[in-house]
């Protein structure tokens, strides 16, 4: 339906029959918090990324009847598109990197009037005691020291 609207259909004949997602589904041995930080999380974050660039995108081409509605999409997805950038982009920096981005994280609160990019990198900076934290919060402790899981 978005190619047709956006005048780009294209057929493909033959059958894809190797699509997958790579193991999403897949039980993950690490603790809750693990995962939060580096795992699963991120990977749809990319996901949902790419899909909101593609969406910011297809609404500059598409015309829409209501101008007003227009602007609040456009603004909803630029600052999902900015906020999933700094997500990943923290989740990637090593901890001397995030010490940092502080600085930066905090103009970038100024300047959006939101403490969404302080917050994430000072949580990004204390990753190691929050991921035990989500993984007492959540009942899922991580594989004791010297067993087979924990290497």
């Amino acid at each position: 339906f978005r190619a047709a609207l956006c005048g780009t259909v294209a057929f493909v004949p033959e059958p894809l029959v190797h699509y997958g997602t790579a193991g999403v589904s897949r039980h993950k041995r690490q603790g809750y918090g693990h995962w939060y930080f580096h795992g699963d999380r991120i990977r749809y974050l990319r996901w949902d990324l790419e899909f909101h660039r593609s969406y910011r995108r297809d609404l500059d081409r598409v015309p829409v009847a209501d101008a007003a509605e227009q602007a609040a999409a456009i603004a909803a997805c630029d600052r999902f598109i900015r906020e999933a950038e700094f997500t990943i982009a923290l989740s990637e920096m090593t901890h001397r990197q995030r010490l940092a981005a502080l600085p930066g994280a905090a103009r970038a609160s100024l300047a959006q009037r939101s403490p969404f990019y302080l917050q994430l990198a000072v949580k990004y900076l204390l990753d190691r005691p929050f991921i035990r934290y989500l993984d007492w919060k959540t009942g899922m402790a991580p594989p004791e020291a010297g067993t087979p899981l924990a290497t």
